[in-house]
């Protein structure tokens, strides 16, 4: 369960990010030149989406470790999913800043 939950941990941090970051788009939308808080925002999106492949990366490492005889291993392709999900979703937000915005 230690490794469900830091998966969780890692996802929530994920999601903090990529609030932070339409936040500071929505906070500085009227800085000129336009870019600035676009980017500003798109850094902070990235981020999410490094945190989140990389607990992915950590949480599959995890449970290659864990001892199959001893503990049921959680089910990696549920959390993968999720993980993909949320950069996915991180990823489309990034594109939506660069192209719906004006």
């Amino acid at each position: 369960m230690a490794v469900e939950r830091t998966m969780a941990s890692w996802t929530s941090a994920s999601f903090a990010a990529i609030g932070v970051g339409l936040g500071l788009r929505a906070l500085f939308a009227r800085i000129e030149p336009a870019w600035i808080p676009r980017g500003i925002a798109s850094l902070f999106l990235l981020l999410a989406i490094v945190m989140i492949l990389s607990a992915r990366r950590r949480m599959c490492m995890a449970i290659e470790r864990l001892s199959s005889h001893e503990v049921t291993p959680p089910s990696r392709a549920g959390m993968s999913r999720s993980a993909y999900g949320v950069a996915g979703a991180a990823m489309l937000l990034i594109v939506a800043i660069w192209l719906l915005y004006d």
